[in-house]
């Protein structure tokens, strides 16, 4: 049977990490084996997250905030990857915020702007029931990022980074991201919305070399890495 075999038969399997599904030892030996998964530096994981978006959804909601909200989203959950990387000077628990948190979080500010979009006579004169900031941060929070932390000091430290990004100040123009110069571009509340208003402003930008979008932190000496200048900048 093996000399039946066309040597150049190869055959491709795929699999993701978190669906439990397990390989055999002798597969995973005599296999060549490929680990995909989005990068742990800002700006190339802000990009990935925005290609992760549906087309469909990048003009979802006709809302002047659902620009800087995507924005702000992509940019919010890079900074807590990149922070994850840093073992115990960054979370106290082991996180693995993958592309599913990205999209869970995205479906729960679908939601949200669905709900303002709603019109009833019984919301008051306009009719019109608007954006609930607080609501929308606690689905973020509570539902997708601090789902999976054990420790009180994680759940500030993230909640203090969803505070930052999600407000109404947030998503004003030329907003300005502490410390770094960095300010929400207008391109983002063109309409129709496209890839390159978002990405462009974010790949061009200094964010790179800005620690402070990753939320303050404090460290020890027994706790610094190769990465000190980032630890000494957090």
């Amino acid at each position: 049977f093996r000399s039946e075999i066309n040597t150049s038969f190869r055959l491709w399997v795929s699999m993701s990490a978190e669906s439990g599904e397990v390989l055999s030892n002798q597969f995973l030996n005599s296999a060549f084996k490929v680990i995909i998964d989005t990068p742990l530096t800002l700006i190339p994981s802000a990009l990935a997250c925005l290609k992760a978006i549906d087309s469909n959804v990048l003009n979802w909601s006709p809302r002047c905030e659902w620009g800087p909200v995507l924005h702000n989203l992509c940019l919010a959950h890079s900074a807590l990857r990149v922070r994850s990387k840093f073992a115990r000077s960054g979370f106290a628990t082991s996180c693995s915020w993958t592309t599913r948190h990205f999209l869970d979080a995205l479906h729960y500010i679908q939601e949200e702007f669905a709900m303002a979009d709603k019109v009833d006579p019984s919301w008051g004169s306009t009719g019109a029931k608007g954006l609930s900031w607080a609501s929308l941060r606690h689905h973020i929070t509570q539902l997708v990022y601090g789902s999976q932390l054990l420790d009180a000091n994680d759940y500030v430290t993230v909640s203090s980074v969803v505070d930052h990004w999600f407000n109404s100040t947030a998503v004003k123009k030329d907003y300005e991201l502490f410390k770094s110069k960095y300010k929400l571009p207008a391109s983002t509340s063109l309409s129709p919305i496209r890839i390159s208003n978002i990405s462009q402003p974010i790949q061009n930008s200094n964010l790179s070399n800005c620690s402070e979008i990753c939320g303050p932190l404090q460290i020890s000496e027994a706790d610094a890495l190769p990465e000190r200048k980032t630890f000494d900048l957090l």
